[in-house]
């Protein structure tokens, strides 16, 4: 260690004036080392002492004390040290005389209110200061009289930086009293604080004197729309702004007009960031207005902004002036087909384009494939994210056929789009000339081995590849093999995703193998988890994990790992400091093991699913939550704990501050302990998601519940199935719910709450919840009034996107109040109706409403009472409907009227790709039809026509149909066939049944 500070600082020292420490552990050697070399440099203007680890505190204070001699010194860069109070003492002492100073970093040291009011006086005479960065620390309203000193004098100040402090809207008042004297102020930064709409206010103010202020970054800081008045009136008459931060401030359309009025005259506005911000398509058609004569702006990014194809044409034409644009960023809009299309035309001409972003836009594969034609022109295209769009083969063969000559793309993001195997094909071909490309995402695609042979061949010679991520793509071992090549040549790998794939044990050597003997090696991230992986493929990646001293998150859930392989992974990670996550969920070892793991590993994460925990085993995970401050997430289920282990539990809960997910499933609360843990729930301000399913929560419980809840507002997830609720138990659900604005998700399956609970439900709980995305209600018995008042109360929200009341005693009652609840539901995709007593009266009411939704994919309502009345409204839904890919009608009762009238539709159904019609009694004229579509529907891949009335000659029809067809399954077992009609047709049934890739099961 000595040894290499020694050469770097000798390397520094031919520059005469400046002096670096950094990375480094400071010990009583190396402090008498600093104070040697630091004698030797009189003339000292710059000195860096960043990211180290303090353990001579005398020292180090008696080393920044000394700067005091140094009268040259005009920069310090003092970043990520957590400085104690003592020694920041110590340095204001060095500091205080050192009128040169220019810049100031003492970012990332954990600076308290005591800490910034000595640093305030030290500054205070200081009037040549140019930057002063004090983001990432703990300063909160107390501190900001403190901060304010800093500030005094500083009319050559430019940038000051107070990102990710504690600073309220007392703290930015008193901040902003001495910001109106800091006139040259050029750049502004104060995201991730507290200030609120009233401290955003005050600080707007304090901006009107400067007239050089080019910068802005106020995110986070939920300033709403009074918050962004204020920045547009002060900001009306600045003609310096160049950059606008204002992501993530609950800024709703009134905020956005009065934003949109002052950037009319912004001519030399370049960025702008609207994230997060629930402007709507009122918003943004305002936002598009202010920017319509702006020809300099670059960069414009308005993620989640709740915008729809609505306000696309207005921001398109926008566009079209925006001669240097290089990035546009609209992820998790809902835009849509039309919309992708529209905006396709408005960067047609575009050429400077760099950066586009549109995961999440549900651009399906028609918008792809028009988006495609516009990336034609964009030669230095540099990322292009299209994650979650569903744009499947068709969409990514036309994005590629239109970058293909682009060779300067260097980020690809395509996960989760099921390009299949072709799609993968010519997207290999693409990135034959992409040199410089340094990620690839391309998770859940249905990729399987043949795609990813054609990757591992197009990607061998990638040297800077530093991102491969290609989850849920069943690539199997066939697949690895064709990727080894690729793992053996690259030499800057850092992230590695191959979960979900099959790999098994040669696959996780395959891996590590690859990766266990490089140099210089840069893997920090590996996930291969749900892999079949035993203890001899967790062995090898003990062995990888020794031998890489850079990884320090890994992924290997699901797997069949037994205790040896645990103490194995145990065994490597000892002494690795650095690690920061590792996942071992649902494996086949005990608690024992992941136990000792806590021991070793400060987490962010804890996974302790179905495993066994002794109390001996709890006492380490108990002492983990309650120190480990960085420990955010929980899960835990089938524990087995005793009383005395909840107990534990309850007490580190209590003491952890930084809870956002908690999942405790499964493990008995009844226990008397369990009250406790319900109260350590208490003042968690940050606690997101909270799942307590089959805990046996009883009401004394669901009512301390309610109590240690009714101050968090932030909750947006809350899974309680299973614990025998009633409907005097769900009056305290609506009262923990009631103040849940922000509740997106709500699962309440498998209780017992009835009509009575329902409605209580509805009308105390469920009202005013515009942001619920999830409600599932199975197996409640809610009936026809408690689905009307859900319904009732539901009718305004247009954020649901499932819906699930499967087993509920459901039957046309209130059928066409939730078809009336329905029909605005723009972005539902799933709809769960099964096992109730739904007739074709009700089943057409749904059809009728969701046939003109485009985001719905899912309707199941097998094990209902439907019968063929309900033809002509299948045969009206089936033709309208866009993206519907699943539908259920098992176990009813279509006969062969409702099976010709679903035949009919299907034919010209673009969408459907599974339908389940099992038992339905169809027979002759059902069959017939049915054989018909398998001819001609080339989208359809799984027709389930099992236990119906279909005899031997329909079947041969069936199966000749099936021949040349794209579907994939077709079902046909338990019809009214017998052993000797199947060897009767044995050469075209063997035919059938042994084509490759496909099944037809009889």
């Amino acid at each position: 260690m000595y040894g290499t500070l020694f050469l770097h600082i000798q390397l520094i020292y031919l520059e005469g004036t400046a002096y670096t420490i950094e990375d480094e552990i400071i010990t009583t050697q190396l402090v008498q080392q600093i104070n040697r070399d630091l004698k030797e440099r009189p003339d000292l203007m710059q000195l860096t002492f960043e990211n180290n680890n303090i353990v001579d505190v005398d020292g180090i204070c008696q080393v920044f004390s000394s700067l005091r001699n140094y009268e040259k010194l005009e920069g310090i860069n003092f970043r990520c040290n957590n400085f104690t109070d003592r020694v920041i003492e110590a340095l204001c002492q060095g500091i205080k005389m050192k009128k040169e100073l220019r810049t100031v970093d003492l970012g990332e040291n954990r600076i308290t209110d005591q800490s910034i009011s000595m640093i305030g006086e030290a500054l205070r005479t200081h009037v040549r200061l140019h930057m002063l960065f004090l983001d990432n620390n703990k300063i909160t309203d107390a501190g900001a009289e403190g901060l304010a000193e800093c500030l005094k004098n500083k009319q050559d100040l430019r940038i000051l930086n107070i990102d990710n402090n504690q600073i309220g809207p007392d703290g930015a008042r008193k901040l902003a009293v001495q910001l109106k004297s800091n006139y040259g102020l050029s750049k502004l930064y104060c995201d991730q604080n507290k200030m609120g709409e009233d401290g955003a206010a005050a600080i707007a103010e304090s901006m009107a004197m400067m007239d050089s202020l080019k910068k802005i970054c106020m995110e986070n800081n939920n300033i709403k729309d009074k918050g962004a008045l204020a920045l547009s009136r002060v900001l009306d008459e600045n003609d310096t702004l160049l950059s606008l931060y204002i992501e993530n401030n609950q800024i709703t359309s009134v905020g956005a007009q009065a934003l949109a009025k002052m950037l009319k005259n912004k001519m030399k506005l370049s960025k702008i960031n609207l994230n997060h911000n629930p402007i709507g398509d009122e918003g943004l058609s305002y936002i598009s207005e202010g920017i319509a004569n702006n020809e300099t702006l670059r960069v414009i990014t308005i993620a989640d902004a709740g915008i729809t194809k609505e306000s696309v044409p207005i921001f398109a034409r926008s566009l079209q002036n925006k001669r240097f644009l290089t990035k546009i960023l609209l992820d998790q809009n809902k835009i849509g087909v039309d919309g992708a299309k529209i905006l396709a035309s408005g960067i047609k001409e575009n050429e400077t384009l760099t950066n586009l972003h549109l995961s999440h836009c549900l651009i399906l594969e028609e918008g792809a494939i028009a988006l495609a034609s516009s990336l034609q022109n964009k030669r230095n295209l540099l990322v292009l994210d299209l994650n979650n769009n569903k744009i499947l083969a068709g969409g990514c063969i036309a994005i590629c056929k239109n970058i293909q000559h682009h060779t300067t793309l260097r980020e690809l993001y395509m996960s989760n789009n099921y390009i299949g195997p072709d799609g993968a094909k010519q997207l290999a071909k693409v990135l034959l000339n992409k040199k410089y490309i340094t990620e690839i995402w391309l998770s859940m695609n249905g990729i399987f081995a043949e795609g990813a042979v054609a990757l591992g061949e197009a990607l061998k010679d990638k040297k800077y590849l530093e991102v491969l991520v290609l989850k849920k793509n069943d690539i199997n071992i066939q697949g690895i093999r064709a990727l080894k090549e690729v793992l053996n040549l690259s030499k800057t790998i850092k992230e590695l995703n191959l979960a979900s794939n099959g790999i098994g044990d040669e696959g996780a050597a395959i891996v590590c193998d690859a990766l266990i003997n490089k140099q210089n090696q840069q893997l920090s991230y590996l996930g291969l988890s749900d892999n079949k992986i035993t203890t001899q493929g967790a062995i090898k990646v003990a062995q990888l994990i020794t031998k890489c001293d850079t990884l320090t998150e890994l992924f290997l859930a699901n797997n069949n790992i037994d205790n040896e392989g645990a103490k194995a992974l145990v065994k490597a990670i000892k002494g690795r400091q650095d690690f920061k996550n590792i996942d071992l969920d649902n494996n086949q070892f005990s608690g024992e093991a992941i136990t000792e793991l806590f021991t070793i590993l400060p987490l962010n994460k804890l996974n302790l699913i179905k495993s066994n925990l002794t109390e001996a085993q709890v006492t380490p995970i108990a002492k983990q939550i309650k120190h480990n401050k960085s420990l955010s997430q929980i899960y835990m289920s089938h524990n087995n704990l005793t009383d005395h282990s909840i107990g534990l539990l309850a007490e580190a809960i209590k003491e952890n501050s930084s809870l956002t997910e908690l999942f405790i499933t499964h493990n008995d609360l009844s226990l008397p302990n369990g009250i406790n843990f319900i109260q350590g729930l208490q003042n968690k301000p940050n606690l997101k998601s909270l799942a307590l399913n089959s805990c046996k929560l009883n009401q004394s419980l669901l009512r301390e519940l309610a109590e240690s809840l009714k101050d968090n507002e932030n909750l947006r997830e809350l899974y309680l199935y299973s614990n025998q609720i009633g409907p005097t138990q769900a009056v305290y659900v609506s009262q923990i719910i009631a103040n849940k604005r922000k509740l997106a998700s709500l699962g309440l399956s498998n209780n017992q709450i009835a009509e009575d609970g329902a409605v209580n439900l509805a009308q105390n709980g469920l009202i005013d919840k515009e942001n619920l995305a999830k409600l599932s209600l199975e197996g409640n018995f809610i009936g026809g009034a408690g689905l009307i008042a859900v319904s009732e109360v539901l009718m305004n929200n247009t954020e649901l996107q499932e819906l699930y009341l499967y087993n509920n005693h459901l039957d046309d009652v209130g059928m066409d109040k939730l078809g009336q609840m329905l029909a605005n539901k723009t972005n539902l995709f799933a709809l769960g109706l099964e096992f109730n007593k739904i007739g074709a009266e009700g089943a057409s009411h749904i059809l009728v409403n969701v046939k003109k939704l485009k985001n719905f994919e899912k309707l199941y309502l097998n094990q209902n009472d439907i019968k063929k009345e309900v033809g002509d409204a299948i045969i009206d839904c089936l033709s309208v409907i866009e993206n519907l890919k699943e539908l259920r009608l098992s176990n009813n009762k279509l006969g062969d009227e409702g099976g010709k009238a679903i035949a009919q539709a299907l034919k010209n159904n673009k969408s459907l790709r599974i339908c389940h019609l099992s038992n339905n009694k169809f027979s002759a004229e059902a069959a017939k039809g049915m054989a018909e579509v398998i001819r001609v529907n080339t989208v359809l891949r799984d027709l389930d026509l099992s236990s119906n009335l279909i005899i031997m000659e329909e079947l041969q029809e069936l199966a000749n149909s099936f021949k040349e067809a794209s579907l994939e399954c077709l079902n046909l077992r338990n019809n009214l066939i017998s052993a000797e009609e199947i060897l009767a047709f044995d050469q075209v049934l063997q035919f059938v049944t042994n084509l490759p890739k496909r099944k037809f099961l009889f």
